[in-house]
């Protein structure tokens, strides 16, 4: 059975937003269009690429969504080294690091953090 967690709407994913938007409606107040569009543009990527994030735990492996816009990634348990907790400095969001067999290392940023490790370590064993 597959579990989907979502993937947190951190601080910085708002403030990029806002500063985005008001960026916008600042040029579109202007009369800049190209720049205004070009932000809202952006701004739609960012906001669909939040809303729609999310992370799947199936029996073969974890995927990971990145919005309708973004490549969906799949790490097999097989190619998982380790996995931990990490929380990078003071205003920044906690974080699962997964290190890869090859070296690589995967960021993932779940709502709900200890189901999301509960779940993932049993799914691992």
């Amino acid at each position: 059975m597959d579990r989907t967690f979502r993937k947190r709407f951190t601080l910085g994913a708002k403030c990029g937003i806002a500063i985005f938007g008001m960026a916008a409606v600042y040029f579109f107040w202007n009369m800049a269009v190209l720049p205004a569009v070009v932000l809202m543009l952006v701004e739609v990527i960012a906001i669909e690429r939040v809303v729609h994030s999310c992370y799947v735990l199936s029996d073969r492996g974890v995927d990971i969504y990145k919005g309708r816009f973004g490549r969906t990634k799949h790490i097999g348990f097989n190619e998982i080294k380790s996995v931990k907790c990490l929380k990078p400095s003071l205003w920044s969001s906690v974080m699962v690091v997964i290190e890869c067999q090859n070296g690589k290392l995967v960021l993932l940023q779940p709502e709900s953090l200890q189901n999301f490790m509960r779940e993932l370590k049993k799914r691992m064993k």
